[in-house]
């Protein structure tokens, strides 16, 4: 009985200390409830969720540096060739998680959305091709009406201008399981998620707001039948949950985080979270200006509220040697291409993709690429994203020419380079003929920009921590010093296991995700 006693005091040791059997249990209960729920629910259901809801452009006229932007507002977002002031972007998901599909005359009438008020300037579909071909069909045929309406109207006399403050979809078949996300370009500025709201019906369904994305119930049922088991034995052990619940050491004061374009969103999510926990005391910047940038600011100002943000180390270590250094994670990129290269590349967009060699090819720097009609558009100097560019494809050297022009309107083919993430996949998305590369978790912006495998391998957390996907890099955050306050609750929370757990499928995988995999040595420098 003895050795008993001791062998399972040694087991609740275990478990109590690492928080599984509080995982466990919070996976039993959210299983029953969730399978009682399935039981009841309608043959049709439609879950929509806000995935995204900040104000952009902020503080245009007041901004000195067009570096110094916090959080989404360096993403200059314009309609019609003029930026949006006190404007915001909503990115709705939408989903059957019902058990049939959902067909057109099942809406009654349709699905609309409204946003508190806000005016709807203009919105896109994503990732539902059938959807997407209706909408845009709609909108060709409502500028035509308008047009007629136009030359109808006497001369001189100017139609009216419609504010449309909720957006329709036409009906459309709804399978089970599919699912489509909605970015939404509106006029005015959130008060709160609840702002956003749903008209319609379906017929013998339901329409729900789901924020959260509900679990795989075969999954969890295992997880349930394991969690029984562990507790039978452990019988006693406190409920230990701490690694599941964010939590945050909050601090007032002022941050900025400088540099890599690719890591700020992670950081604008992470920002949002800590002030969401801790209040509004708390002043976060986010400057998106390259990694090179951000670290030649923390060597020049060696502030002590400044944190660098660096894809992968710099090519010179000089001037960074007391500065001190945080691996964590790392950033996945993705090599993209206009959907319209389809046409003339199509193995381009085939399972294969492109190979390392055919990229070597379109990335040299020649005057001509040695794909014709093909424009290689890359990062400029400064860039975390091109140095790792360089690594995963060119061991490291730097293929691109240092004196490549900037890509604008008038660029047509050869090679060119932008500044920041946001700029080169604008580029990309306006100009049908280029090729280029990015981080990966911004592409739902862009409708007309497309992932493009490399050797068959496209960027996932599978295909990243199996080593199979080369195009990565770990993420450095420097600091002059030991950090405090503010700066270390930052960092802390950022590292921490909930909010690791948070960043996950935003292109980032934290370094604690990494431990056990053949990226594990990501993290150990």
């Amino acid at each position: 009985m003895m050795q008993l006693a001791s062998a399972l005091d040694t087991v609740n040791t275990f478990i109590d200390s690492r928080g599984v059997l509080g995982a466990l249990l919070v996976a039993a209960i959210t299983t029953g409830a969730g399978l009682f729920w399935r039981s009841r629910r309608p043959a049709r259901e439609i879950s929509w969720g806000v995935l995204y809801d900040e104000p952009i452009n902020q503080g245009q006229d007041q901004q000195s540096d067009p570096h110094q932007n916090q959080g989404p507002n360096f993403w200059d977002i314009q309609f019609r060739n003029k930026p949006v002031k006190q404007g915001s972007l909503v990115l709705l998901r939408v989903r059957n998680a019902g058990e049939t599909a959902i067909k057109d005359e099942d809406f009654r009438p349709g699905l609309s959305f409204r946003f508190g008020g806000r005016q709807v300037l203009g919105f896109k579909v994503r990732d539902h091709h059938e959807l997407h071909r209706l909408v845009e069909a709609a909108r060709v045929k409502e500028a035509e009406e308008e047009a007629r309406r136009a030359q109808a109207l006497p001369q001189g006399e100017s139609p009216a201008k419609v504010v449309r403050t909720e957006l329709t979809l036409p009906t459309f078949l709804f399978n089970p399981g599919s699912e489509f996300k909605l970015l939404v370009l509106l006029q005015a500025q959130p008060r709160s998620q609840a702002d956003v709201d749903v008209r319609g019906e379906i017929v013998d369904g339901k329409i729900a707001r789901h924020d959260v994305r509900r679990p795989p119930y075969r999954l969890i049922a295992v997880g349930t039948a394991l969690a029984v088991l562990i507790a039978g034995i452990t019988l006693g052990v406190r409920l230990a949950n701490d690694a599941l619940t964010p939590t945050a050491a909050c601090s007032g004061g002022s941050l900025t985080l400088e540099g890599s374009s690719a890591f700020a969103p992670v950081a604008n999510q992470v920002r949002n979270n800590y002030r969401q926990l801790c209040g509004q005391n708390a002043t976060i910047t986010i400057t998106a200006d390259g990694s090179e940038r951000g670290l030649a600011s923390l060597e020049h100002s060696r502030s002590s509220t400044l944190i660098a943000m660096s894809d992968g180390l710099p090519a010179s270590q000089a001037g960074t040697e007391t500065l001190v250094r945080r691996p964590v994670g790392v950033v996945t990129f993705a090599v993209v291409a206009n959907t319209a290269l389809r046409a003339t590349l199509p193995d381009l967009f085939s399972q294969n993709g492109v190979s390392e060699d055919e990229l070597r090819s379109l990335f040299t720097g020649a005057h001509a690429s040695a794909t014709p009609r093909v424009t290689a558009v890359g990062r400029t100097h400064a860039s975390g994203t091109r140095a790792a560019f360089a690594g995963a494809f060119f061991g490291g050297v730097d293929p691109e020419p240092g004196t490549a022009a900037a890509c604008g309107p008038g660029t047509t083919q050869g090679f060119c380079t932008s500044d920041n993430t946001m700029d080169l996949l604008s580029f990309v998305e306006s100009h049908p003929d280029a090729i280029g590369y990015a981080e990966a978790d911004a592409l739902p912006y862009f409708p007309d920009v497309q992932v493009i495998a490399v050797d068959g391998q496209l960027p996932s957390a599978q295909s990243v921590t199996s080593a199979g996907y080369p195009f990565v890099a770990t993420e450095y955050l420097y600091t002059a010093g030991q950090p405090a306050g503010l700066v270390a609750d930052y960092l802390q929370f950022l590292t921490s296991p909930a909010e690791s757990a948070a960043l996950r499928g935003h292109g980032f995988i934290a370094c604690g995700d990494l431990s056990g995999t053949k990226r594990d040595g990501a993290c150990s420098g």
